[in-house]
C-alpha cells in the first residue's frame, strides 16, 4: 500500500458531507484525545494531524501483526481466538493462576467458540510444543486435583514478551510524538 502525506489544509476544498463526517468524529474522539492531553487537535484546521495521527495507530498494530506473522512461534496466534487464548494462558502463568482446559472454555473472551473447539486449539498447541502441560496442581494438603495447567512454551514466552515490549516502545513513542505528554526513554538501546 502506498502511503501518502497528508498535508496541513487537506480539509480545506472538502464538501459538505465530508466537513460534517470529519466533525463527528472530532466530536466522538475529543474525550479520548482529551486523556492524551491531545484534544488541541480538534479543530478542521488540525484535520491532517488528525488523520495522521489514526495513521500512526494503524501503523503500530500493523507493525504488531507482521511481527507475528512473521516470527514463526507466533504465526500460530493470527486469529482471534488464537490471540486471545495466548494473552489468558501467558496472564494465568505469570500471575501464577491455575490454568486449565476446562476453565479456559469458560473465558468470555472465548465464548463465540465451542468447547471442543477450544479444547482442540489447546490440544495442537500442546501438541506443537507451544504450550506445555505442568505437572498437576497440588493443594497446601499435598493432594492433586488431577488438571495439568496449561503454560506457554519458554519459546513462546520469550517471543510473546518480545512482541509486545517492541510495540509498547512504539506507542509510547508515538504517545511522545504527537502528544503534550512527557515521556523520557531511559533505554541503552531501542
Amino acid at each position: 500500500m502506498k502511503l501518502v502525506t497528508i498535508k496541513k489544509g487537506v480539509s480545506k476544498n472538502w464538501k459538505s458531507p465530508q466537513k460534517k463526517r470529519l466533525k463527528n468524529i472530532l466530536s466522538l474522539i475529543r474525550p479520548d484525545l482529551k486523556r492524551i492531553k491531545a484534544d488541541h487537535l480538534c479543530t478542521e484546521e488540525n484535520a491532517h494531524q488528525i488523520l495522521m495521527l489514526s495513521g500512526e495507530i494503524s501503523k503500530i498494530h500493523l507493525k504488531l501483526s507482521s511481527y507475528y506473522e512473521t516470527c514463526p512461534i507466533l504465526e500460530k496466534f493470527r486469529t482471534a481466538n488464537h490471540w486471545y487464548l495466548l494473552h489468558l494462558v501467558n496472564l494465568g502463568s505469570v500471575t501464577g493462576r491455575k490454568v486449565y482446559k476446562e476453565t479456559l472454555v469458560k473465558e468470555n473472551l472465548l465464548s463465540k467458540s465451542s468447547a471442543k473447539t477450544i479444547y482442540k486449539m489447546i490440544d495442537d498447541m500442546v501438541a506443537e510444543g507451544l504450550f506445555i502441560e505442568m505437572p498437576e496442581y497440588t493443594d497446601e494438603n499435598g493432594t492433586q486435583n488431577g488438571y495439568k495447567n496449561i503454560r506457554p512454551s519458554e519459546e513462546l514466552a520469550a517471543a510473546y514478551l518480545r512482541a509486545n515490549i517492541k510495540s509498547l516502545i512504539d506507542n509510547l513513542t508515538f504517545l511522545k510524538e504527537h502528544t503534550k505528554i512527557s515521556i523520557k526513554f531511559n533505554l541503552e538501546d531501542q
